[in-house]
Order: structure tokens, then C-alpha cells, then sequence
């Protein structure tokens, strides 16, 4: 199972578009709140355009901090790399 995260906007005449993803084992850190209401993803690092820009994450703004915990809280509920399976 791919799980990942996928930013997706609706336009003008309702479509809806990916602006970017990033699966799971893309990820380099588990996902964190910075500055209150910021969930920061790390990843691995992407060549993207022809000027080979870097990108190493994203960081989403939210409206209120609330808002972001609880976000962060929903993406620690789903299959993560990072989590160790429990041994018997």
C-alpha cells in the first residue's frame, strides 16, 4: 500500500489538480508543526524544471494551530516508514 500526501486544488470550473505528492517513503522525518500552525514534511531531495531546483519538503500553512495538530494527528494514524511494527 503507497500512502502518501497529495496537495490537491480545485480551479475555476471545479477541476481538481495535484500540485505536488509525496509518499511515505519519500519522507526523511516524520511530519511536524513549526511555528504554531506550519506541518512541515521533509523529504527526499527531487530534481525538478531545467533549472534543477531542489526541493526537500513542503511546509503547509494553516489557520489556526488547532487546525494543524490535528492534521499532524491524521497523518501519524496512517502507515508511516518511520514506524517500527511491534515484534511478538
Amino acid at each position: 500500500v503507497l500512502v502518501g500526501i497529495f496537495f490537491v486544488t480545485k480551479g475555476t470550473f471545479g477541476q481538481l489538480t495535484c500540485e505536488w505528492q509525496y509518499l511515505f517513503d519519500e519522507f526523511t522525518k516524520d511530519p511536524m508543526i513549526v511555528e504554531g500552525r506550519r506541518l512541515r514534511i521533509e523529504a527526499k531531495e527531487r530534481v525538478k524544471s531545467v533549472f534543477h531546483a531542489k526541493e526537500f519538503g513542503k511546509i503547509i500553512n494553516f489557520k489556526t494551530p488547532e487546525i494543524a495538530k490535528v492534521s499532524l494527528k491524521q497523518t501519524a494514524a496512517l502507515p508511516s516508514p518511520f514506524k517500527i511494527p511491534p515484534t511478538r
